[in-house]
């Protein structure tokens, strides 16, 4: 799928066709796929010219659902970042989503 703003949607719909995602667990599966979609093109290379996402899901037993994403990596020139925990003050939630 093309790396772009407009994929989210698309990933975000392609996750609920499964009869077995109808509902509420359609719903999570959705929200979870769509924050990660969203990472991989705000946060990689996949957003630039030429980017793509792949995306997978594996149902894993009855309750269970697998979701991967695949991005184009670093953006070029970009700086290499490290995943850190950021520890919100006296109960304010942290800034930037969910921390996906």
């Amino acid at each position: 799928m093309d790396g772009n703003e407009q994929v989210v949607r698309r990933v975000r719909s392609w996750l609920t066709r499964d009869e077995r995602l109808q509902g509420d667990r359609g719903f999570w599966v959705a929200l979870v796929g769509s924050e990660l979609a969203t990472n991989a093109v705000k946060h990689t290379a996949s957003c630039e010219k030429y980017g793509r996402i792949g995306v997978s899901m594996e149902f894993l037993g009855h309750t269970t659902v697998l979701l991967g994403v695949l991005d184009q990596g670093r953006k070029w020139g970009g700086p290499r970042l490290r995943p850190r925990v950021m520890v919100p003050e006296s109960g304010e939630p942290c800034p930037g989503g969910r921390g996906l």
